[in-house]
């Protein structure tokens, strides 16, 4: 059975969600891409999907507008892989990437949203680095 996705995953994007889609005429299918280490605890991608399908429910939020989500699975230390999944993405039309929680990837994924501009949202916990940064959100542009 599985645990209940993190809240700070569905607070994240219940924040973000204005933030991405604050534009006129909305079209009626929105793509969001998921880029997740294989290595990686399977309730953050849970947390994703759960997050989306709520989204789709509320019906406040996001009126005639439906959001899918790309799910794409990266081997631990392949930047080139995550990168040809990376573009893949861009290459359907995604709003935004998120994700991974590996951080020399996700340094690899935000150079090329930035080059894109793709919003680009990482969330990552590191109680081992001096200074903790929980969470990091591109909205360029």
């Amino acid at each position: 059975m599985l645990r209940p996705p993190p809240r700070w995953i569905l607070v994240l994007l219940w924040i973000a969600s204005p933030l991405i889609f604050q534009v006129c005429g909305l079209p009626e299918l929105i793509r969001i891409g998921g880029l997740f280490g294989e290595d990686e605890d399977p309730s953050t991608e849970a947390a994703f999907r759960y997050a989306i399908y709520r989204l789709n429910q509320d019906r406040n939020v996001l009126s005639r507008t439906k959001i899918a989500y790309d799910i794409q699975h990266l081997p631990e230390h392949n930047s080139f892989l995550a990168a040809k999944k990376a573009c893949d993405q861009a290459g359907l039309g995604v709003a935004a990437i998120f994700g991974p929680r590996n951080h020399d990837i996700a340094a690899h994924i935000n150079s090329m949203c930035n080059t894109l501009e793709i919003p680009h949202i990482e969330v990552r916990l590191e109680p081992l680095a001096n200074e903790v940064q929980l969470f990091s959100m591109n909205l360029y542009p």
